[in-house]
């Protein structure tokens, strides 16, 4: 919209204006369009990470709040425990807003078929019973692998547990079915990562919530995250142990669904990767990015799952000198390298 069309009333050659202007690029537009109606500059915004919202969730009003105070590299005890309960309410209320996990609306035999979760206080006392269970992954002092929700903590017995898909390291929010035992301990059928929620499917809940600063709505709106970690050799050093569903050649789609489930670029304890958790919010991946680039070590890759594109240029030095390029309009990447010229 040009400065002259900013006004209180709205005419028709006020709106044929603009929507001629919103024919650029179209088939057969062949109109002459000012250069600040096409700038780049107008539309792309590089966003730094110590510059985002502090947004923390209320799990009663099932809603974000921005944090009156300002986020500090030091952070306080109290902002420490904060971000563990945000990122698992957040996680969460995606499950419980999963049709598998919400009951039925109208009365009947379906209402009872659907799953049903609940939290380490109801284990008590129900040897022998059938749970599911979503919490954090951690050890006890003792070094036994357990469940903790914000109710209390499980141990969890994986021995018979079956394969599962995805990576699973300390501090992963996940989905757990058991049994209950008499020695206090789930003994685990199956394990797995929630289900993760697309972004538009986000958006239509929380499309009012600015999360990156820069305004909550705007006309064409597309998500870059750019992470440059080496994710695959962190995450694959820190498994707990439980059985992946095959070999490693599901390795880069077993990464990158684990980072979209758990809707965090580093789904790892503080004790293995430590992070400012008062710029928590900067690691989150809710709402589902429309892209993420995953700057690693590992050898490029690019897949899309539940609609976001996930790619890793690889590393530049080398033989061919790869890289990876972005291409917005079409929502994929495109591999290139540079030309060498023999000598």
């Amino acid at each position: 919209m040009k400065r002259d069309d900013a006004t209180a009333i709205v005419s028709a050659e006020i709106l044929e204006r603009i929507y001629e202007t919103m024919q650029i690029g179209t088939e057969g537009s062949t109109q002459d369009v000012a250069e600040e109606d096409v700038n780049p500059d107008h539309y792309l915004h590089v966003i730094n990470a110590f510059d985002m919202p502090w947004w923390t969730f209320n799990s009663e009003r099932k809603a974000f709040e921005k944090s009156p105070n300002k986020p500090s590299i030091g952070g306080s005890p109290a902002s420490r425990a904060q971000f563990l309960r945000d990122r698992y309410n957040i996680i969460k209320q995606v499950v419980l807003r999963n049709e598998h996990f919400s009951p039925p609306a109208v009365p009947g035999k379906d209402r009872d078929s659907y799953l049903k979760l609940t939290t380490t206080k109801n284990l008590l006392g129900r040897a022998g019973q059938a749970f599911m269970l979503f919490g954090m992954l951690a050890h006890t002092p003792d070094g036994k692998l357990c469940l903790e929700d914000l109710d209390g903590r499980v141990e969890l017995d994986i021995r018979t547990t079956g394969p599962c898909e995805g990576l699973f390291t300390e501090g992963s929010m996940v989905l757990c079915e058991g049994i209950y035992t008499d020695e206090e301990t789930l003994s685990v059928e199956a394990i797995g990562h929630p289900p993760s929620e697309k972004r538009e499917v986000a958006r239509s809940v929380f499309g009012h919530v600015d999360f990156l600063g820069k305004g909550a709505t705007t006309l064409v709106e597309e998500e870059l995250v750019i992470y440059r970690e080496d994710m695959m050799s962190r995450m694959l050093r820190n498994l707990v142990g439980i059985k992946r569903a095959v070999g490693d050649a599901d390795l880069k789609k077993y990464l990158v669904q684990t980072l979209l489930d758990q809707a965090h670029l580093s789904p790892i304890s503080l004790n293995i990767q430590p992070t400012l958790w008062e710029f928590d919010q900067s690691l989150r991946l809710y709402p589902m990015p429309t892209a993420v680039v995953l700057a690693d070590k590992y050898e490029r890759y690019e897949l899309t799952y539940e609609g976001c594109h996930v790619f890793n240029p690889g590393s530049f030095l080398g033989s061919s000198y790869g890289f990876s390029m972005w291409l917005p309009q079409d929502k994929i990447s495109e591999p290139s390298e540079l030309d060498q010229d023999e000598d």
